[in-house]
């Protein structure tokens, strides 16, 4: 099914091909047991369906099939249909049949020339478009590029050439081994050369990360390999487990930051292709900062300190996304020693963090985050899971500000079970929680000051899925009457708020999902409408929720790491 419409897929071509090859080898088999002569179509057939066969299984053991491995079954299928067509007019209907086959093949390699790669959502540049010469690199000699890939190679080669010697190593992953050769440089002496998820195995990339510890590159170069790669390739062949190809990507970006490499930044050679280049001015490569725990749902990265939190921060503007990394903070954490807190992920700067920051219960208290524009709040613009967190006595200006989050950077963030309470908030739109938020925002509560001009509210825009959410309505000001943001959110008075009423309603929701979240996933009932799988299913696996309570003061706020 495509955009409404049914069309004949690679896999159900491949069905009707398969039983087509197994019938004539068996049916040859047959001949020859019983000494008949064989005939010359038969073997035909079995050539013809057996390349198929093969070139089917290989590409639909990688990458899946697609309309290209389809198409040499599809020439089959009517060839054999035409051969056994035999009427007043079927040389005729051959003859156009023949024609329209050749205008396929002209169309597609037409085609072919405008998009000459596509793969798991990387492209190339198009014919038209390669006309340019390198003057730098002499391997290039001749050879067309397009004027942003010519660029990214160019730049890696300057970059990589002039910050290290010949004789010191560049390490380039997970495919990209030729600016080993463009830039005359070797890795650190590893055993894969490619790192993609079904060539390298899990034991030579574990090797090959104790070799880059004890031999450290100079330089390391990342393409950006698409997260639907990873996540297609772990949920198809790792039933939902890492990878050895993300082990290495994560080892990599933590490495760079970690010990002191300086990032060049992100490198755009098409539309869709992107590297990231880091290199080392010195050859101290001894660690200067690093977290507790391994990252996984089991051992989560900790945070318990300013200072971890800052390299979080500077991280994440490093290059490094954490997708799918676990973090939980295991502390209290007072920001009133930093004078004005840069956002973790800096507003549309494309480098947003995409991990499971998990407060545990916990709260990150004073924070001062005040900056022109949208970039402002704990994170500038999140694009992974913040849950079981509070932020309070906290003040934050700017333009279109959120507490936790200014922005979304996709609709897969997720502001869930978190609170914010005696904060300023205070901007063109302020958010007690979050202003523009294109991802979900559920379970959660503000009790703020939030002085906005356009508008004011726990959530001052809007929320691509918002639930449960529920904000104090003293204490919110805006220049424009009744204008809250998002109109999902529930507005009470503080009679309300101190009321057990609350907790009831947050630990209610925390009850259906902890019900649902063990065995929903395996029946796929909708639970009477409470919780459903295309809403819920990915986070269910990944977090557990904390409990609220009353504090002192009567308001809710969570238990620190247990269950109730």
């Amino acid at each position: 099914m495509l955009d409404g419409h049914t069309y004949l897929s690679p896999y159900s071509i491949f069905l009707i091909i398969i039983p087509i090859f197994i019938y004539y080898v068996i049916n040859v088999i047959i001949d020859a047991v019983n000494n008949k002569e064989i005939s010359n179509y038969k073997l035909l057939y079995i050539t013809i369906t057996g390349a198929y066969f093969a070139i089917s299984w290989g590409c639909g053991m990688s990458g899946g099939l697609s309309e290209g491995q389809g198409t040499l079954g599809v020439a089959f299928a009517i060839a054999i249909l035409l051969n056994n067509l035999e009427f007043r007019f079927s040389n005729v209907l051959k003859l156009a049949v023949i024609l329209v086959c050749f205008l396929l093949t002209l169309q597609c390699a037409a085609k072919k020339m405008n998009y000459t790669y596509n793969w798991w959502g990387m492209d190339e540049s198009s014919l038209q478009e390669s006309v340019y010469l390198s003057n730098d690199i002499e391997v290039f000699e001749g050879i067309g590029l397009s004027y942003e890939t010519l660029n990214a190679y160019e730049t890696v080669y300057h970059i990589v050439t002039q910050n290290t010697d010949e004789k010191d190593s560049i390490y380039c992953f997970p495919q990209i081994p030729s600016f080993y050769y463009i830039c005359n440089r070797m890795d650190p002496g590893v055993r894969a050369k490619v790192q993609w998820f079904d060539v390298a195995s899990d034991k030579s990339i574990d090797n090959d990360i104790k070799i880059l510890k004890n031999k450290p590159p100079k330089a390391i170069i990342i393409y950006e390999t698409s997260e639907y790669a990873y996540n297609s390739h772990e949920k198809l062949f790792r039933a939902g487990e890492i990878s050895a190809t993300r082990k290495m990507k994560q080892f990599l970006l933590n490495f760079a930051t970690q010990h002191g490499y300086t990032f060049y930044g992100r490198i755009k050679s098409t539309k869709n292709n992107s590297l990231l280049l880091y290199y080392k001015t010195d050859n101290d490569f001894s660690e200067e900062y690093s977290y507790r725990g391994k990252g996984t749902k089991e051992s989560p990265y900790e945070i318990d300190s300013v200072e971890d939190l800052l390299f979080l921060q500077r991280s994440v503007e490093n290059g490094n996304d954490y997708s799918n990394v676990y973090f939980i903070q295991t502390k209290d954490i007072d920001l009133s020693s930093i004078d004005n807190w840069n956002p973790i992920g800096k507003y549309d700067s494309g480098f947003y963090f995409r991990g499971i920051y998990d407060g545990n219960g916990h709260v990150i208290k004073n924070m001062t985050c005040i900056h022109e524009g949208e970039n402002v709040g704990l994170f500038g613009q999140l694009g992974g899971i913040v849950c079981n967190l509070g932020v309070i006595n906290s003040y934050v200006s700017g333009s279109c500000v959120g507490v936790i989050s200014s922005h979304a950077a996709s609709s897969e963030a997720m502001i869930i079970n978190c609170y914010t309470t005696s904060s300023v908030i205070n901007g063109l739109r302020a958010g007690g929680i979050a202003d523009n938020f294109e991802g979900k925002i559920v379970n959660c509560i503000s009790i703020n000051e939030c002085l906005g001009i356009d508008a004011a509210g726990a959530i001052s825009y809007g929320a691509g899925y918002t639930k449960n959410v529920i904000s104090q309505i003293d204490g919110i000001h805006t220049e424009i009457i009744n204008s809250y943001g998002d109109n999902s959110v529930t507005y009470c008075t503080q009679k309300y708020m101190l009321s057990s009423e609350v907790i009831n309603r947050l630990n209610s929701y925390i009850d259906i999902v902890n019900k649902y979240s063990s065995n929903y996933l395996e029946d796929e009932q909708d639970n009477d409408g409470a919780v459903t799988e295309k809403e819920y299913d990915e986070w269910m696996r990944r977090i557990t929720l904390r409990y609220w309570k009353t504090e002192i003061s009567g308001y809710p706020t969570l238990t620190i790491g247990e269950l109730k």
